[in-house]
């Protein structure tokens, strides 16, 4: 659902089933983990914690409430 140019390099993308992903700048997978609830847009911030918003889904896939998740890449293993 969103790109975004990481800072120190490659790119971080967010999907509609919440997978946050990071490739290097040729395309190689730097990291790809399963998050909760968030799956609409990111923004890298200045230091370089990675805000990402969704919202989560009710039986139908009808939406549900909006989150927000701060995380520090970093500390992916």
């Amino acid at each position: 659902n969103d790109i975004s140019h990481a800072k120190n390099g490659g790119y971080y993308l967010i999907d509609d089933v919440s997978y946050f992903t990071k490739i290097t700048s040729t395309g190689d997978i730097f990291f790809n983990i399963k998050l909760e609830g968030v799956n609409q847009s990111l923004v890298e911030c200045d230091n370089g914690d990675v805000v990402i918003g969704g919202y989560g889904f009710r039986e139908g896939n009808t939406g549900g409430p909006i989150s927000l998740l701060r995380l520090d890449p970093d500390s992916i293993e």
